[in-house]
């Protein structure tokens, strides 16, 4: 039978529009944002998957307008945790790794590669976290507690 590529090509396309259709951010995350740009704090988001993906995605809730820079798994030619796509990050930042917070949802590949680079880690939930080495620095459960912690931070 043989690849059928025009199918798969409407499957994925059916699945992303299926995704999107039925994805939420998380409350407060737009607000948060929204401070970071007021307050020139630079940012990066740091991906897996493709950039035509999480491009559609960042479209799609509005998000792309909050970010200076993207960096995804293509670019970086591997997936968090390897240090690639932060290292990438940092680069293109120009802020000292010690001063970025890496805030993401993953244990394993967003606090193991940001803790590999001296980045502040940032975990959103409060589901169980693994005594290793990349236990966050900081855990929250909604985005008023983060702002919180901007409030009272030296961030820049």
């Amino acid at each position: 039978m043989g690849t059928r590529i025009l199918t798969a090509l409407d499957f994925e396309q059916t699945y992303w529009r299926t995704f999107l259709a039925n994805a939420k951010i998380f409350p407060g995350v737009i607000e948060f944002l929204q401070q970071l740009k007021i307050r020139g704090i630079r940012t990066a988001n740091i991906t897996d998957l493709t950039a035509q993906i999480q491009f559609r995605k960042m479209v799609y809730f509005g998000l792309d307008e909050y970010f200076d820079y993207v960096v995804t798994s293509e670019e970086a030619g591997c997936d968090k945790p390897d240090v690639r796509p932060f290292e990438i990050a940092l680069h293109k930042l120009k802020i000292p790794a010690q001063k970025i917070w890496m805030i993401g949802d993953d244990q394993e590949s967003d606090m193991v590669g940001a803790g590999r680079m001296g980045m502040v880690k940032i975990k959103w939930g409060n589901d169980r976290i693994n005594v290793t080495d990349n236990v966050p620095d900081v855990t929250f459960t909604s985005y008023k507690e983060l702002m919180l912690l901007l409030d009272n931070s030296d961030i820049s």
